[in-house]
């Protein structure tokens, strides 16, 4: 339901969904910094509501992570660099926008190491310190 997200219908539809789990919410920061706004052009972001205490629910022996999602679409010159350091040009260009989320955006706890094009990734995935 857009009206949950903040978002018209056309920004949902047109639009890619992006939920971070973080089970250290003092990483929020440093992950959207890294990961998230320079690959990204971001039309809604919201932290996911939560309880208080976790502890309030009945058997929840863990804190579960916060929650943050980003309404977003791949800014333009990061997907042409995408492309050219993947070979996919031939791509329609929704198809290399969902090719570079799917394939392109970490999906551990940790900076990307293991992609198709190698470990450093193609340089619109390089952060200090990579090669």
């Amino acid at each position: 339901m857009p009206e949950q997200i903040g978002v018209s219908r056309e920004t949902l539809d047109s639009h890619y969904l992006l939920q971070i789990a973080l089970l250290d919410s003092d990483a929020h920061a440093e992950v959207e910094r890294e990961f998230v706004l320079p690959p990204l052009r971001c039309g809604a972001l919201h932290a996911q509501p939560h309880i208080d205490d976790y502890r309030d629910l009945a058997g929840l022996e863990v804190r579960p992570p916060d929650v943050h999602r980003y309404v977003v679409r791949v800014k333009p010159d990061v997907l042409a660099e995408f492309a050219r350091s993947t070979g996919l040009e031939g791509l329609e260009p929704r198809q290399l926008e969902d090719e570079f989320l799917y394939i392109g955006t970490p999906s551990g706890s940790t900076r990307p190491t293991t992609r198709p094009w190698g470990k450093s990734g193609p340089s619109c995935f390089r952060t200090a310190g990579t090669n």
